[in-house]
């Protein structure tokens, strides 16, 4: 064999060994990912994080879950990739399966064999609170009154008793579902909102053959106008709605026809709406409050935490009221005040809900404490009782923090030493 032909026969050998002959090594990719910029949560969630990226086993369609087994906010995963020379990673963290992190997909450069470690946060882009939230609830005609007629003739005014519109969230923080029952109309309207272009989508029904199709806008101060087109109306004409606020609890409906040249027709009806049913309509908008509330109870009750700590769970314009004392309106004149009731001795409570109320923009929680104090003078152990009146406000995304509290000290019935 000449050395052409043998050479040849090297080559070709060397092209059909498997790739572990001859480079391809295993290397390791360890990740921890922190996910303190989550807020929409509770402490104790589990979430659903899982990464998705350019090169085997990542794959962009599917995604790699993280764990948190020591539930401690840190999440990890472990990433083996077959490599034989330096090879550019891009990848991205992914929340719920959709809820891409911020900005553009990381890089990381592998070099062939080994174990890499990494540490990022969670890039989270916070959801907007969902802008129809003020219309959730149940709510009704004021004294029953509705308006109709010609603008250029004459208006009547109804007495509808009984008309109830329920106005919940559907499952997205963009929507909106209202259903009507009422002697007069029976049928349901869904606003879906699109925060790129900022308009408003309307899509509505109602017995016996009324479907609406529109779309609209909101103003500065959360009022709403709809252009809406019609089943059943003459060809060309369409209605604009105004959805005025007047207060929290009560806003006026008005509608308008207008023809095909855009000039109103005089055709119109309208009324005021109210609020019923506050705490029962509008708790189930906020399935998580109780468990939300009970967090945060058990913080105040964690003797283990300092006074700075606990006020994460204050808003910054705050009001205490203990009984004899000064009202508290700052954190830092409340830190003073824990750090003060410390000194004093040793204090074992726990704050219990006895009723919460859901709102739009705040929750009111009428609870108590129970517990004991150790006096660090006498070390003689005293059994009391609190009763409070808590209102939490909600943040732009949508947990809770304290914002006013006022109690008072009950009698009880044993002391024990």
């Amino acid at each position: 064999m000449n050395t052409l032909s043998f050479n040849l026969f090297i080559l070709l050998l060397f092209l059909m060994l498997p790739n572990h002959f001859y480079g391809q090594q295993n290397t390791t990719l360890s990740l921890q990912l922190q996910t303190k910029s989550i807020t929409e949560r509770a402490k104790d969630t589990v979430l659903n994080l899982e990464i998705r990226g350019s090169v085997p086993p990542l794959s962009w369609v599917k995604g790699i879950p993280l764990t948190d087994t020591n539930t401690d906010g840190i999440y990890t995963v472990c990433l083996d990739f077959e490599i034989t020379e330096n090879t550019d990673v891009y990848f991205k963290y992914a929340l719920n399966g959709f809820e891409w992190e911020a900005e553009d997909a990381r890089k990381i450069t592998l070099k062939p064999g080994g174990t890499h470690n990494f540490s990022h946060d969670f890039q989270y882009i916070k959801r907007p609170r969902n802008p129809f939230k003020k219309f959730v609830g149940k709510w009704t005609l004021k004294d029953d009154l509705w308006q109709q007629g010609n603008t250029e003739e004459t208006i009547t005014t109804l007495k509808i008793p009984g008309h109830i519109t329920t106005c919940q969230e559907v499952n997205t923080d963009t929507s909106i579902l209202c259903v009507i029952e009422a002697t007069s109309a029976k049928g349901h309207v869904l606003w879906g909102y699109n925060h790129d272009t900022q308009k408003i989508q309307h899509l509505s029904n109602f017995l016996p053959f009324r479907n609406g199709v529109g779309d609209g806008r909101f103003s500065k101060n959360g009022d709403i106008q709809l252009k809406v087109s019609f089943q059943g109306e003459p060809e060309g004409t369409y209605r604009v709605y105004n959805y005025i606020w007047i207060n929290e609890n009560e806003y006026l409906l008005e509608s308008n026809q207008f023809d095909a040249n855009d000039q109103p027709t005089g055709n119109f009806y309208g009324g005021t709406f109210v609020r019923i049913d506050q705490s029962s309509s509008l708790s189930m908008v906020h399935p998580k409050d109780t468990s939300e509330v009970k967090t945060i109870f058990k913080t105040l009750d964690d003797n283990t935490l300092k006074a700075s700590e606990k006020l994460n769970v204050w808003i910054d314009d705050l009001v205490h009221m203990a009984p004899d004392n000064d009202v508290i309106t700052a954190k830092e004149q409340l830190r003073t005040y824990l750090e003060k009731q410390n000194t004093y001795g040793n204090v074992v409570m726990q704050h219990q809900i006895v009723d919460l109320y859901s709102y739009p923009e705040i929750a009111i929680v009428r609870g108590k404490v129970t517990g004991t104090f150790t006096s660090k003078d006498t070390s003689n152990t005293v059994p009391f009782e609190t009763k409070n009146l808590f209102v939490f406000k909600r943040q732009e995304d949508h947990s809770l923090k304290i914002w006013k509290v006022i109690y008072n000290h009950s009698p009880i019935k044993t002391q024990t030493k």
